[in-house]
């Protein structure tokens, strides 16, 4: 039993690696649509100057010259979420020396709009020790009440970083300003890594975290500008598509194309590995269904808001295009450069979904394509997360490299290598057949 098990294995193995429905083996369509996608014009597929929007149009476009069925408002769904964007001048000087935005300080995301006049705007250098002790937080309160309100505080915390309760102490700056000053200037060793996170509330100051070693013991000047547009219901869409299968039952392949957007009109994140390069193998797919009819129903779904907070995806699995009693196994593509060290898959360790592991095991095994399958617990670190509680959801992504970066305009298209894309979207596409 064991052996003829084998043998159908590999007569599945080489049928699906010779099959007509290749599932993506055009790479250089996979390119075109990184390059479009990590494109200036496209701002970083943010809220800001409305990217994410003209993502999903290019998106909506591919599906419909592939003669994909348009699912919602031709193929689109849409609905609104809070979140900042980032639109025009973002600097920081100090003593007239001008800073470089992202890679010698960051603004977060949900900082208020800010604009320090050159030499008029205090700073004032804070010792750590006003984080860490009331005592000391009360008396600097208390000598400074008149002056807080109109200043930019320095607080240097490169030394101390490793300190659980300086790192409690800064986490809780995301919510609250203890000082009721205009900005916060955090001296770090290495900035941190740049997200969207708590955009979506508004806040009436600026956190910014900057190099330590940048900053004089004596500044006399600090000229901060930040504009920020707080959007309490900005208006977004999820993009749906859907291919007739042989069978009712459907498969769904999601896919995230927002990303974080601007810090600025100088620095764009173009997000080619997280997730340009996820929505290429899922187009990939989708285009070579136009002229193979699949065996199941196959719906293509493209969601925005995932940086924000998975808030497109929450929204698709809780007003769904689709009968999810129908749906088989959604599997969910994210950050899809480089790859040379294999595949991690999310939530592999389901009862519901055990089934599609173990056949990809069995086919990886057989075709020996990705070095490793490292499989993992279900987290909410993508958008197969919500739907995880509804359907059989997986969540795909590479391990190892090349790719440019993490959430960082440093992540282009050119860094982005597709040496393992065909053969690792054929061997997904596995559990769609």
């Amino acid at each position: 039993m064991k052996n003829r098990f084998t043998r159908v294995v590999l007569v599945v193995g080489c049928m699906l690696m010779s099959s007509v429905v290749s599932w993506g083996q055009d790479t250089l369509y996979a390119r075109y649509v990184i390059n479009t996608l990590t494109s200036k014009q496209l701002h970083g597929r943010g809220a800001a100057y409305r990217g994410d929007s003209l993502a999903a149009n290019f998106i909506a476009k591919e599906l419909a010259r592939f003669g994909a069925q348009p699912l919602g408002d031709n193929f689109f769904q849409p609905y609104t979420y809070a979140t900042h964007s980032m639109e025009g001048e973002c600097s920081l000087s100090l003593d007239g020396k001008r800073l470089r935005p992202f890679f010698d300080f960051k603004v977060a995301a949900f900082s208020c709009s800010y604009n320090g006049v050159l030499g008029e705007t205090p700073l004032m250098q804070v010792p750590i020790q006003v984080l860490t002790d009331t005592v000391q937080m009360v008396r600097f309160l208390r000598r400074n009440k008149h002056n807080l309100s109109k200043s930019v505080l320095y607080i240097d915390i490169s030394q101390r970083a490793d300190n659980a309760e300086v790192q409690r102490l800064v986490r809780q700056m995301r919510h609250r300003n203890p000082f009721g000053c205009k900005a916060i200037l955090l001296g770090v060793e290495q900035l941190g890594t740049s997200s969207l996170g708590q955009a979506d509330v508004a806040h009436n100051y600026v956190l910014v975290e900057v190099l330590a070693h940048l900053v004089p013991k004596r500044v006399s000047d600090v000229n901060l500008v930040v504009n920020t547009q707080y959007r309490p219901q900005y208006a977004t869409r999820n993009v749906w598509a859907l291919f007739p299968g042989e069978s009712d039952s459907i498969v769904v392949v999601s896919a995230h194309y927002d990303h974080l957007g601007r810090m600025g009109d100088d620095v764009f994140y173009p997000g080619a590995h997280d997730n340009a390069s996820g929505v290429a193998a899922a187009l990939s797919m989708a285009r070579e269904l136009r002229d193979n009819r699949p065996r199941y129903t196959t719906v293509f779904l493209f969601c925005s808001g995932e940086e924000a907070g998975l808030y497109g995806s929450r929204y698709a699995a809780t007003h769904p295009l689709v009968d999810l009693a129908r749906v088989r196994l959604l599997l969910n593509i994210d950050m899809f450069c480089g790859g040379d060290e294999g595949l991690m898959v999310f939530n592999a360790k389901a009862a519901n979904t055990q089934p599609f592991v173990s056949r990809l095991q069995t086919l990886n095994s057989v075709l020996h394509i990705a070095p490793e399958l490292r499989l993992r617990e279900n987290r909410p670190n993508s958008d197969h997360y919500p739907f995880s509680s509804l359907v059989p959801s997986l969540y795909v992504l590479t391990m190892g490299g090349p790719y440019g970066g993490y959430h960082s305009p440093e992540d282009v298209s050119t860094g982005c290598g597709l040496q393992n894309f065909s053969n690792y979207v054929t061997l997904i596409s596995s559990l769609l057949l």
